[in-house]
């Protein structure tokens, strides 16, 4: 009787002390764990996994993962006419958080705000173009950065320094100024700018504008359109410089054309650069 009472004893304390385990360890006890079987320490660039410390993820069932906030997670690859996915003359772009995604190069893009570049969203795997940024929350944030400088945070009172804009929270990368149509009649334009320092960063494309723009060497092309028949209002289309050392001094337009509702070229009209 004493044996029987001993062993029933042990079969409890073992029970309890599996039960205690599963509570500290709920995928000790998971006999189909999530995520890659525990072996040790966790190795930076591994499944579920924090980076390694250049943003970079081993693969995973064939495709490298995606360093999203700080952690290797499996890539979704996007689908044909979503942000970053394929796009044609038979596949349109659709919609990414309201806006209307432009094919460029054969990808679904915002056009003003290009995936990878610092402060817009994440490439294919959380790339980012910047090495000091990384895909947070789906987008690409600078790192360390010094809060009212280039990319990073707006300073507490909502400023940047060195005439920087803060948009949506994030100092800008570079100085802005304006594109500016004279006529109230274009619904069009089409503008070749000389670029001799790269001082360009970026084209700004507000909601009631469709645009793309391209560099070829010390010219940079741009092209826009009203997306309702109306002028084209204040700020409507912006050029960001490069950095915040980047100078416009000898950003000049070469050439402009712009067009009427009907695409017939309006007379006298001229692009300009403003403040």
């Amino acid at each position: 009787m004493m044996r029987s009472n001993t062993i029933w004893m042990r079969e409890r304390r073992v029970s309890w002390l599996m039960a205690i385990g599963c509570l500290v360890s709920i995928t000790a006890c998971d006999n189909e764990p999530e995520g890659p079987p525990d072996a040790g320490p966790c190795t930076p660039g591994t499944r579920g996994c924090e980076c390694r410390s250049d943003g970079t993820c081993d693969t995973y069932a064939g495709l490298p993962m995606t360093c999203m906030d700080g952690v290797c997670i499996e890539t979704e690859l996007p689908e044909p006419g979503e942000l970053n996915g394929e796009c044609s003359a038979t596949i349109p772009c659709g919609t990414y958080n309201g806006e209307q995604l432009t094919c460029i190069d054969g990808t679904c893009q915002l056009s003003d705000c290009l995936s990878g570049t610092t402060n817009c969203p994440c490439g294919v795997y959380g790339a980012c173009d910047d090495a000091d940024a990384r895909c947070e929350e789906a987008y690409c944030r600078l790192q360390d950065c010094t809060p009212g400088t280039a990319g990073c945070v707006c300073d507490s009172t909502g400023a940047c320094e060195g005439g920087l804009e803060c948009d949506d929270g994030y100092c800008s990368l570079g100085a802005r100024m304006e594109l500016v149509v004279s006529s109230p009649d274009v619904r069009s334009c089409e503008v070749l700018l000389a670029d001799p320092d790269e001082a360009i960063g970026t084209v700004l494309y507000a909601s009631s504008v469709t645009g793309r723009d391209d560099r070829q060497g010390d010219r940079f092309a741009v092209a826009w359109f009203s997306n309702t028949d109306a002028a084209f209002a204040p700020g409507a289309l912006k050029i960001e410089l490069a950095s915040p050392t980047a100078s416009a001094a000898n950003l000049v337009v070469v050439e402009s054309t712009c067009y009427d509702r009907l695409g017939q070229e309006v007379a006298g009209a001229e692009v300009g650069l403003g403040d």
